[in-house]
């Protein structure tokens, strides 16, 4: 009885087992008889190396499930390490020195380059040389034109300064004769003169927000516009300028250029001589007589020019030296001054890689010319 009880208990475990191999199969293949006793039969061979055979460790439960899991977290993790770096090197060519080491100029991933100012500040509206050049011979153009009038036929080769002085002591409407804009230039034969546009109102930028370019020319269009401005007077300096000028510099004033004398208007309505002096700093002082002094000047069959000259070598008084704030014109100025130095640092910039670039026969044959 125990012998057959044991044997059923055998049979039922070599079932189990029979059913386990058929729900799960071997993770290999297992040998078969023919391999096993081939195997043996060589297994002193030397072709046939010790523990050749190692059959693959079972693999876990949930083993797909992690081998997908691993590789999306692996994706992913290449993705953003990819962007991170993408970032880190977009970066670098945008760090503060590079902005300031290119003229102030970002370069950005197209190509294009972004104005800044001394603070690093992004200019919104930036212009391109072109531009630039564009809008500064149509100011040459301009001043050549209506120089032409007063019988100067050079070409203008540069614009030197922009000042503003104010005329009358009390605005008198309609006369054209409140406010002087000066626009001094130098031809090509190397003489400078003085544009005097007279205005009725001071000259205001219609908005801040515009580029450069466009404050530029709005400020030639309030010069040549005949309700605001009129052309008084394109002149070089006269002797006595040229001697109240010499007078100045040899006393440590700098002194640039000295205008023609003002016949302009006292808060009385009386007659004032004021003469407006530039300075090489940008500044203008404006020599003016009182009513008094103003009448003595015309009792003595002097111009206001010889009265100025006698002050500065007998002592008499004639004038009180007032400095004239540059507010109105000095962003013009300072425009007008980048765009020509930008103009003239390119034409450098093309010349000298002409230069480089021009052939060792053509440049013997410039030698023997010369």
């Amino acid at each position: 009885m125990k012998n057959k009880f044991h044997q059923h208990i055998d049979n039922l475990k070599s079932d189990i087992k029979n059913i386990e191999a058929i729900i799960n199969p071997p993770l290999y293949r297992p040998f078969s008889t023919s391999q096993i006793k081939k195997i043996n039969k060589h297994k002193n061979d030397d072709e046939i190396k010790p523990k050749k055979y190692k059959p693959p460790i079972r693999k876990p439960k949930g083993y797909k499930l992690l081998k997908a899991t691993t590789a999306v977290v692996l994706f992913f993790a290449v993705y953003l390490t990819g962007v991170e770096i993408h970032l880190m090197l977009t970066n670098q060519a945008q760090t503060i020195v590079d902005d300031f080491n290119d003229q102030n100029t970002i370069k950005d991933e197209n190509g294009n380059q972004i104005e800044t100012d001394e603070n690093g500040q992004i200019n919104p509206y930036p212009v391109t040389i072109e531009q630039q050049q564009a809008i500064i011979n149509k100011v040459k153009n301009q001043l050549a034109q209506d120089a032409k009038n007063f019988g100067i036929t050079d070409a203008i080769s540069s614009i030197d300064s922009i000042d503003f002085v104010t005329i009358n002591e009390k605005e008198v409407a309609e006369t054209f004769s409140n406010y002087l804009y000066s626009i001094k230039f130098t031809t090509a034969t190397n003489t400078q003169y003085e544009a005097e546009f007279w205005a009725d109102s001071m000259f205001q930028l219609s908005q801040e927000d515009q580029s450069l370019v466009d404050k530029l020319n709005e400020f030639l269009d309030y010069l040549l516009d005949p309700d605001k401005c009129a052309l008084y007077n394109i002149s070089t300096m006269s002797n006595e300028e040229q001697q109240i000028q010499n007078i100045l510099n040899s006393k440590g004033n700098q002194a640039d250029y000295v205008g023609q004398a003002i016949w302009a208007m006292a808060n009385s309505g009386d007659i004032i001589y004021k003469i407006p002096v530039y300075l090489s700093d940008g500044t203008v002082d404006v020599w003016t007589a009182d009513i008094a002094n103003s009448l003595k000047i015309d009792s003595l069959g002097i111009t206001p020019e010889e009265a100025l000259i006698g002050q500065f070598t007998n002592g008499e008084i004639y004038f009180e030296k007032t400095a004239q704030s540059q507010n109105s014109v000095q962003e013009i100025e300072d425009i007008c001054n980048e765009f020509q130095t930008n103009i003239s640092n390119e034409t450098t910039k093309i010349a000298n890689k002409a230069t480089k670039i021009a052939p060792p026969a053509l440049l013997q044959d410039e030698e023997r010319q010369k």
